[in-house]
Formats: C-alpha cells, structure tokens, sequence
C-alpha cells in the first residue's frame, strides 16, 4: 500500500476510536451531563437542536458504521496495491469492500433512523429512550399550532 493510503487508513481508525470512545461516554453519563453536552452540540452543530439532540441519543450506530466504511476504505486500498503490483486475482477483497460498504450503509442509515424515529429504542442511552424521535415531536408540535389558530 502507497503512503497516502496508509495515512488515510490511520486517520479512519483514528476517528473511529474518537466516535467509538464518545458513545461509550454518552451511554455512561448521567443525564444531567448529557443535557449539558447537548447545550455544547447546540453551538456548533450546523442542524436544528431536536436533530443535535438525536444525533446524540443515536450515536451507538455511528462508531459501528465507521468502523465498517474504514475496512472499506482498508481493503479497496489493498485491492489497488494489490492491482498495481500484479500480486494475483482481487475478486474475494474487492466482495469484502462491497460487503463493508453495505454493512456501513445500513448503520449510517439506522443512525438516521434513530434520530428520526428513536426506534429500535435500544440503541438509545436507557435515559432517553423516552424522548420522541424529531419526526414525532415535530408532527404533534404543528398539530398543537394549528388546534391554536382555529
């Protein structure tokens, strides 16, 4: 494998160790602390604060759908190497990419789901699995603001 590939392979493991280490944290802290790192989310995050606040009820997925697009990103790269040097047939790494790639696919999508839906409710930390997903709360809120006007 060239340099470059090995570099952003580090990188990905990195990030996925960071993401990995913060959900773990997530699903320790109190809820206290979490309504606290919400408020912080709030800040920076470029979505609205119901989609922050999901992102971070949701975020058992996201470590494990890096984790699968890192292999991915691992194994294309081998397959290139492997291409490049003339080292024999890549059929069975190229499949294991693909595989790793749907597999990512599915948990980023689940992800959104969550966020969403906050369904399945066991990916959510056990004190907020009785918040509503984004999708829920905001269709009663318009409920309640047009029983207002009338």
């Amino acid at each position: 494998m060239t340099t470059s590939a090995w570099l952003i392979t580090g990188l990905f493991v990195c990030f996925t160790t960071a993401t990995g280490f913060v959900a773990v944290m997530l699903w320790r802290m109190t809820p206290a602390r979490f309504n606290e790192m919400d408020k912080q989310l709030r800040l920076v995050s470029p979505f609205n604060g119901d989609v922050a606040r999901g992102s971070l009820r949701g975020f058992a997925t996201a470590p494990v759908a890096l984790a699968f697009l890192t292999a991915m990103v691992v194994l294309t790269s081998m397959s290139a190497y492997r291409t490049s040097v003339g080292g024999g047939s890549t059929e069975r790494l190229d499949s294991l990419a693909f595989d790793a790639l749907i597999a990512g696919l599915v948990f980023l999508v689940l992800h959104v789901v969550v966020i969403w839906f906050n369904w399945p409710r066991w990916f959510s930390p056990a004190y907020l699995r009785h918040e509503q997903g984004v999708w829920a709360a905001r269709r009663t809120s318009k409920g309640r603001d047009r029983a207002r006007r009338r």
